[in-house]
């Protein structure tokens, strides 16, 4: 049947007569309208797919944009919350000593260079205090700017519109303002309002926030605030007049709270422009992304122009297949062997035409992957490298880091041209590098290291590969390289930062502390009325809350520096728990807590550090008790599980609400209910608890319910076998029939100077005084001291010089040295031994008359050693 209709076919479409033409015109486009069909759908889903990717690129800009801008706002509002926090920012305010305030303000602004102004001003929006001074500000009410009707309106912080500043220069700056409260618990918050604290940030601070996006040759975004003023433009100077964006329809979205992207014709440009929106949330400002359509779509354009080029070419040659085909079937004589002859060759042809087709294809799909890796990697380095590890494609910021240039990277092995370091400095083999383990494992790979450039010199990075899958094979890997040289040094800066504050901040509080001890041993304390006695009390609880404040911060940072220096050795935790309970004790009969330790019928010894594990388990009995009810227990139990002693900690008090629980270990975290209770805490506690239990590899739980109390375990490692604990042995003070020992005091603080000298002499030793590295030394081999009490931070020649060279001179090496400093890192008190302190006590930790207690027991070894 098939052949005689072929046959048919055949003869009516060529035979000889006045119609063929008509036919053989038929035949020739039945041949060529598929191909005509296919290549206008392909265009026109090319078309379609490549205008997509190319608006949701300019829409993730704008997302990536706005997500930043409120990361600076949420870092700048945290920041203000926290200025407004501080306690003597609290009581100058309360108090309204606003000169004084001044100073206070001057100090934040010296410290942080994003901030351009810091203003206080009374809850009715009165000037009272600014910094930099502006005097003619003082006494001007401001109720009518934005940022006193924003925060006024239920006294939560605010970020205003764009203003310009009355103060001279009159810079145009954005507002950020908070209240300052009494810290009190109020029905009514605005009761609990005594002022309110306001940071000015400069808008070209602003605009730097989002100068670092790169949009094509000639795009660029803009910021907007929630009135629509103009925040930052690359085009306008951020110190120019405020300009009114409202009528701006991208500009009009995003303020409303709308995102997207559109396609409109802008009257400034003459021309089709492409853009993005996007609001900033929970502030109400907008980030638009505008571009011009030709340079938008400038890579479409490319690929489509490249695709009809290559359909151009498919077209013609099949018109040529076609019309050959036609005249070849033309010229046939119905020969049955000659038309399968045909048939053949054209389905050789249509199968050929096909495969290229394919192929091609596969190549534009290809390159859209590539696109898509370069555009998803704005601002940072980005190296897309196939299965074999060859690079195919360097951004432009790879290239700064690296200093290899585009062309002549391009092909080459990763391996070859970028060698990487581990973080010991090793060169990491081909292996163990991220984009070999992401490609093998079909996983995102995150890694740490250094890069080498091309000149030999290295940059710190985190390296982020993530797998290339294209229709379900990894054909390669994408690598985004952040250099973190910056990160480092904030980290360096850090560090200075923790040696300066605990000196600078531990210095006033262990004056406090020592004076009120030296107080309370004067005769005339027993004759203080009760006030009087009661104020000292205060002031001591008050002092000691400022001592454990200062020593969680320092504990924080050194955590997040990844700094766990100390020693571990084998301990009885029995002993460590019955000093913390000694240490609390007060605490819990001021709040009329009972503490209950059961105490293992067989001896446990762990394997810790110290004074880590004390730190731990002081945090974890002081929440317990300051969350118990009155009357309430605390109990403490030691159990043996396994090769574990596990350290229980429960109490019957508040409990952690079902909701909150998740949270619990976070930093500066407090409960709901906690935050409602009389008891003060900062939140560091269980922060720091978690850190040394995770980098030691310690599990640690808890289970609680709100209103019934709270249990805590944490399982340390223990050894199988009991090892037998030195006991220490406690050296009474020693009757000295002979001449009285002479102590010198090497210390620049005139105040520690003092109460340390009027407590020895109370206790009968003289003592001789210095107060630089150079008078310790001289005073020294003058009235030959018996032992010397030495400050590590005094001026002209510190004390671990002073120390040096005292170990050195032959006449004094024997002199014990008891180092009294603020300074409380482990390096530094490890320095100090090395260097031949024979005691090292932290002068905010220690009460003065621990510190007697210790010149005693040197002094005590010191004559049965002579003896």
């Amino acid at each position: 049947m098939f052949y005689r209709y072929k046959n048919w076919f055949v003869e009516i479409v060529f035979k000889a007569n006045a119609r063929s033409w008509f036919f053989q015109a038929l035949a020739f486009c039945v041949l060529v309208l598929p191909i005509v069909l296919f290549g206008i759908f392909s265009y026109m889903k090319l078309n379609g797919e490549l205008t997509d990717l190319a608006l949701s690129n300019r829409e993730s800009v704008a997302r990536l944009a706005a997500i930043t801008v409120k990361n600076n706002f949420d870092n700048l509002k945290d920041l203000a919350v926290s200025f407004a926090g501080r306690s003597r920012v609290r009581e100058l305010a309360a108090a309204g000593k606003w000169k004084e305030l001044d100073e206070t303000l001057q100090e934040i602004v010296s410290n942080h260079a994003l901030i351009d102004r810091v203003v206080v001003a009374d809850i009715g929006g009165t000037i009272r205090s600014n910094v930099p001074y502006f005097a003619d500000v003082v006494g001007q009410n401001f109720a009518f700017r934005d940022w006193y009707k924003g925060v006024s309106k239920d006294w939560k912080p605010y970020v205003s519109e764009v203003y310009k500043r009355a103060a001279e220069p009159r810079h145009n700056v954005v507002g950020i303002a908070v209240p300052v409260t009494d810290g009190l618990a109020h029905v009514d918050p605005r009761e609990g309002v005594k002022a309110i604290f306001l940071l000015q940030v400069r808008l070209d601070t602003v605009l730097e926030w989002i100068s670092q996006f790169k949009i094509g040759a000639s795009g660029f975004i803009y910021l907007v605030d929630q009135n629509g003023n103009l925040a930052a433009h690359p085009l306008h100077p951020p110190q120019g007049e405020i300009i009114n964006y409202g009528s701006v329809i991208p500009a009009q979205n995003a303020v409303a709270g709308r995102s997207g992207i559109m396609v409109f014709h802008d009257l400034f440009r003459g021309a089709e422009t492409v853009s993005a929106y996007m609001p900033v949330s929970e502030y109400g400002w907008g980030v638009v992304v505008e571009e011009p359509a030709e340079s938008a779509f400038a890579d479409r354009d490319r690929t489509i122009n490249f695709f009809l080029m290559v359909y151009g070419m498919i077209f013609v040659l099949n018109l040529i297949l076609a019309y050959l085909a036609v005249r070849i079937v033309a010229n046939l004589k119905s020969s049955e062997s000659e038309l399968a002859l045909m048939n053949t060759k054209l389905s050789r042809a249509s199968a050929d035409l096909e495969r290229k087709v394919a192929d091609r294809t596969k190549r534009i799909e290809e390159a859209l992957v590539r696109e898509d890796a370069f555009l998803a990697s704005i601002g940072e380095g980005m190296i897309i490298i196939n299965r074999d590890q060859k690079i195919l494609a360097f951004n432009e910021q790879a290239q700064k880091l690296t200093g290899w240039t585009d062309l002549s990277i391009i092909g080459r092995d990763l391996t070859e041209v970028l060698p990487m370091e581990d973080n010991s400095g090793n060169l990491m083999p081909t292996e163990k590098r991220p984009s070999r383990e992401a490609m093998l494992t079909g996983k995102k790979v995150v890694a740490q290291g250094y890069y080498v450039r091309r000149d030999g010199t290295k940059f710190p990075t985190v390296t982020t590969v993530a797998p290339l899958v294209i229709k379900g094979r990894i054909e390669g890997a994408l690598e985004i390289m952040h250099d973190v040289t910056m990160e480092k040094e904030i980290d360096r800066a850090k560090s200075e930062f923790i040696s300066i504050a605990s000196h600078q901040l531990n210095t006033p509080l262990g004056i406090i502390k020592w004076s009120i001890d030296a107080v309370r041993r004067e005769k005339y304390y027993a004759d203080l009325p009760p006030g009087a006695k009661e104020a000292i009390d205060d002031i001591e609880k008050s002092n000691a809350r400022m001592i454990d404040l200062v020593q969680s911060l320092l504990s924080v940072s050194r955590i997040e520096q990844n700094r766990f220096d100390g020693k571990f050795a084998m301990i009885d935790p029995t002993s460590t728990i019955r000093d913390v309970i000694a240490e609390m004790s007060v605490e819990a009969e001021r709040r009329d807590v009972k503490i209950n330790f059961m105490v293992p019928s067989e001896p446990v010894q762990i394997y810790t550090d110290p004074p880590k594990l004390h730190e731990i388990i002081e945090n974890l009995v002081s929440n317990a008790i300051k969350y118990s009810f009155t009357g309430g227990m605390v109990g403490i139990l030691l159990e043996k599980k396994d090769n574990n002693v596990v350290i229980s900690v429960s109490d019957q008090g508040i409990g952690i609400p079902q909701h909150e629980q998740k949270r619990i270990f976070s930093k500066f975290f407090r409960a709901e209910n906690a935050l409602l209770s009389d008891t003060k805490g900062t939140g560091l506690g269980l922060y720091v608890v978690k850190s040394y239990a995770d980098r030691w590899g310690w599990p640690i739980w808890y289970e609680s319910a709100e209103g019934s109390g709270t249990t805590f375990h944490l399982a340390v490692p223990a050894d199988k076998t009991i090892q037998n604990v030195p006991i220490m042995e406690t050296v009474e003070k020693i009757e000295n029939h002979e001449r009285p020992k002479r102590i010198l005091i090497a210390e620049d603080e005139k105040v520690y100077a003092k109460v340390i000298k009027n407590r020895l002499m109370q206790e009968g030793y003289d003592v001789v005084e210095a107060v630089t590295g150079d008078e310790c030394l001289s005073s020294a081999r003058l009235h030959k001291p018996d032992l010397i009490l030495l400050d590590l931070m005094m001026p002209i020649k510190d004390g671990f010089a002073a120390l040096q060279e005292l170990k050195a001179d032959p006449n004094l090496r024997d002199v014990n040295v008891i180092v009294l400093s603020n300074l409380s890192q482990d390096d530094d008190i490890n320095k100090a031994k090395v260097l031949g302190a024979d005691e090292f006590i932290v002068k905010s930790h220690a009460t003065l008359g621990e510190v007697v207690e210790k010149v005693v027991s040197l002094l005590a070894k010191q004559k049965q050693h002579e003896r």
